[in-house]
């Protein structure tokens, strides 16, 4: 004789109803999830340091293209080293710096977003660190620049 299959409560309910809330809690956790990465792009401090950086970079290219013709051949670019011949390079090597401070930047917002929802403060400070070395590669640009 085959056994008889119990109902919930003789209700004839195939699953329980906290299952049906269940169904929604997960949609409302996916759409607060999206709607976090919205905020993302809402943050009024993401654009800010984002702007300033891509500015920091045009400052960069335009500094670079009006001085070029009046550079030498070779120019201190590589300032790490003691030694005065190791410092200097060819100065085509002066486009690295436009080229880092775009990396850094695009670094910089990829990541944050990554964990924009998890760390804001981490976030937050990734754009600020970003913001800060794109200016000190600007600095050190427009230094070597004004040296000739």
């Amino acid at each position: 004789m085959p056994e008889k299959k119990e109902d919930q409560l003789n209700l004839k309910l195939k699953e329980s109803p906290l299952n049906g809330l269940t169904k929604y809690k997960e949609r409302f956790e996916l759409f607060r999830a999206k709607w976090d990465i919205r905020k993302y792009t809402k943050s009024s401090w993401v654009w800010f340091c984002i702007i300033l950086s891509f500015s920091l970079i045009a400052t960069q290219l335009f500094t670079i293209l009006e001085n070029y013709t009046l550079l030498p051949k070779k120019i201190p670019v590589f300032q790490i080293y003691i030694n005065a011949q190791d410092r200097l390079a060819s100065s085509s090597f002066i486009y690295l710096a436009p080229i880092l401070s775009f990396l850094i930047v695009i670094a910089g917002i990829v990541v944050s977003n990554r964990y924009y929802n998890k760390e804001r403060d981490l976030s937050n400070t990734l754009l600020w660190v970003m913001f800060l070395a794109n200016m000190i590669i600007t600095i050190a640009l427009i230094r070597i620049i004004n040296l000739y």
